[in-house]
This record gives structure tokens, C-alpha cells and sequence, in this order.
């Protein structure tokens, strides 16, 4: 069961990426992006790192990717053509990262950080305990602070168009 919970994000960090790279639509790009960031966490937190896996969440995925998403809205970069790749680069490309993966994954024994993966220590627990029952009303304003620019980002890129 171990190896399952580590391989489902593992894969899920590998397309993302591949995703974040290849797509042409930079919005498509920026929520690849935070899947990367999601199973990368969701790895640390196998690992033991809880506080670096938390750390990813609240602060890129919370606030940077928030910024990268005002500036593709404010940008609208969907209508600047994209460049691409030829197709033979691409493939080239893959088959390099495919290799990569290869032999990192048979050199650096992937399967032994996998034996006592996601047992969370009383440290994290305690952690978010204390940040939600001391600090409840700074995590319910942020939220709604980011939600409300977010929505407002939103309606001054749609301006006088209608909703989809």
C-alpha cells in the first residue's frame, strides 16, 4: 500500500510537469503547475517533511500561484500566439527526461524511502492544531482576501464581455 500512495503522485508530479512544459494554454500551464507543486508536497509528506510540505502549499500554491494567475488574467496572454516546438524536438525532449528518470530512478533506490511513508509525527499534528485554533481568524481573512482579488482579477480582465 506504501508503494501505491507514493507512486500515484509521483506519476501525477511526472505528467503535470510534462503538461506545465507542452501546453499552449498558459491558465492550462498554471494549474499543471500547481498539481507539481501538490504531489510534490504530498511526497514530502511521505518522507517525513511535513513542514516543507506545508510550506509548499501556504506559499506557492496559496500565494504565488494566486500572482501568476492575476498576471496571465491581467496579461491575457491567450491571445498572443504561442511558439512550439517541432514535433521532432519534442519527442527528442521526452525520450531525454524518460532516460533521466531512468536511471535516477535505479540509482537512487527509490524503493527505500518508500518503506514508512506517510506517517504523520504528533509535531505536525500539534502544528496545525495551534495555527487553526489560535490563528483561525488570520487564515479565514487571507482566504477570503485572496478569493475576493482573485474574483475582482477576474472581472477586470472580462470587463465588458460576458461570463462564460
Amino acid at each position: 500500500m506504501n508503494e501505491i500512495a507514493f507512486y500515484i503522485p509521483a506519476v501525477l508530479l511526472v505528467l503535470s510537469a510534462i503538461n506545465v512544459a507542452f501546453t499552449r494554454k498558459p491558465v492550462w500551464g498554471l494549474l499543471s503547475l500547481m498539481l507539481c507543486f501538490l504531489s510534490t508536497a504530498v511526497l514530502w509528506m511521505g518522507l517525513g517533511a511535513e513542514f516543507l510540505a506545508l510550506a509548499l502549499i501556504f506559499i506557492y500554491v496559496g500565494a504565488v500561484m494566486a500572482l501568476f494567475l492575476f498576471i496571465v488574467f491581467m496579461l491575457n496572454v491567450d491571445s498572443i500566439p504561442a511558439a512550439q516546438l517541432p514535433l521532432s524536438n519534442r519527442l527528442v525532449l521526452c525520450l531525454l527526461v524518460v532516460l533521466g528518470g531512468g536511471i535516477l530512478f535505479h540509482y537512487a533506490g527509490v524503493s527505500d524511502a518508500v518503506g514508512n511513508a506517510y506517517i504523520l509525527p504528533e509535531q505536525t499534528k500539534q502544528l496545525g492544531i495551534r495555527l487553526y485554533q489560535d490563528y483561525e481568524l488570520a487564515f479565514e481573512v487571507m482566504g477570503i482576501a485572496l478569493l475576493a482579488a482573485m474574483l475582482g482579477a477576474i472581472a477586470l480582465v472580462l470587463g465588458d464581455r460576458k461570463a462564460l
